[in-house]
């Protein structure tokens, strides 16, 4: 084939997907990737080795403090300088000095396996295998959300908009906008329902599965599109972020940027 059919054949390629091609990042050297959260100019990533954040887009992470267990960080949220992590079963760590040092907040916690905080407006939310927990005093006490979704195994859980969007081990993604009391399940145009990954904004909710799968919906989850172009299909997308016009995907030891503006409608 000559380099003219070759590119041809990358245009057509490139066309049909849509979108545009992931890149991995400069580290961190943590281990395999379990969580990201972005909070202003940082990236925080949550791995078998504690927790790293950078500050220059990926280009550089450092490692964060002492304090959390090695029980591995599968899930985190901050605001501002308010961390919160959650490990495999460990249960919650609060850091209240950007994740320079770190104290356990589980009283009330049933399921120490957190895989998923949210922060609403009044509550913050963990997601386990045994379903959703609600925090109204930043974590110190939690108490079990019942409802059509209760015992559910929550993988992710991530906001757009009025939205609450939680992914689910073996069920796909449901959605609900009365800040988790009813959920309603969404599933169009997946082909993997083991979603282990959420992430969103106003305009956009991207889901991460087990099988390395990417699938991004630009209407509020009424249907799903592979945008896994570039990732390892052999390789579980643990984690999810959306940094300003960028997409962050934690994948096996590695982080992968992709879907720029021009790529994804949804986030220009």
């Amino acid at each position: 084939m000559n380099r003219s059919s070759i590119f041809l054949v990358a245009l057509l390629l490139f066309s049909f997907r849509g979108f545009s091609q992931w890149t991995q990042t400069n580290g961190p050297q943590g281990g395999r990737i379990l969580s990201l959260f972005p909070e202003g100019n940082r990236i925080y990533a949550g791995a078998g080795a504690g927790v790293w954040i950078t500050t220059d887009s990926a280009a550089s992470w450092k490692k964060a403090g002492a304090g959390l267990p090695n029980s591995g960080v599968i899930s985190l949220l901050a605001s501002g300088p308010i961390v919160w992590a959650g490990t495999n079963g460990s249960g919650i760590f609060r850091s209240a000095d950007s994740a320079v040092s770190w104290t356990p907040v589980n009283s009330g916690l049933t399921n120490l396996v957190i895989r998923a905080l949210v922060k609403l407006p009044s509550d913050l939310v963990a997601g386990t295998g045994g379903g959703l927990f609600y925090s109204t005093d930043s974590g110190d006490h939690w108490t079990r959300r019942e409802g059509n979704i209760a015992g559910k195994n929550i993988t992710s859980l991530a906001l757009s908009g009025s939205l609450m969007i939680a992914g689910t081990y073996g069920e796909g993604i449901f959605l609900s906008v009365d800040d988790g009391v009813n959920w309603q399940q969404l599933n169009p145009g997946l082909t993997d329902p083991f979603i282990l990954s959420i992430a969103a904004n106003s305009s956009l909710i991207a889901a991460g599965t087990e099988g390395g799968m990417v699938y991004i919906s630009t209407d509020n989850g009424n249907n799903w599109q592979d945008s896994s172009f570039g990732l390892d299909p052999a390789t579980a997308v643990n984690t999810l972020a959306i940094s300003g016009t960028d997409l962050f995907a934690g994948t096996g030891a590695r982080v992968f940027s992709g879907c720029p503006t021009q790529g994804f409608p949804g986030l220009q």
